[in-house]
């Protein structure tokens, strides 16, 4: 949720810090859908926690990083955040199939 809010708040700081290049206008309004995704994606796992919530959220996490490949390839200017995205992307996916495995095992 703090990367999403982030995203929302500051995301020229956030595009320019992480990806190293200016931000357009269209980049900023993609980080703050973005932004808004994530703080809507843990508002969610934090009202209905459990593994079918974090299930969902590691599918959009994977969906993310695949339109983020597809941006990469596509679009040379946004090669490196398309790439830097697509990292993140799959590091919030890893983390979550972790949270799903756990919350899969039964107790003690």
């Amino acid at each position: 949720m703090a990367w999403g809010a982030a995203l929302l708040i500051q995301p020229v700081r956030v595009l320019t810090g992480v990806h190293r290049a200016p931000a357009d206008r269209v980049d900023v309004v993609v980080a703050r859908v973005l932004g808004a995704r994530h703080l809507a994606q843990g508002a969610v796992a934090v009202a209905r926690p459990g593994p079918a919530v974090s299930a969902l959220g590691v599918a959009a996490d994977l969906a993310h990083a695949a339109s983020m490949v597809a941006l990469a390839a596509a679009d040379r200017r946004r090669r490196r955040a398309g790439s830097t995205d697509a990292v993140i992307g799959l590091g919030f996916a890893a983390a979550g199939a972790v949270d799903v495995r756990r919350r899969r095992r039964p107790a003690g």
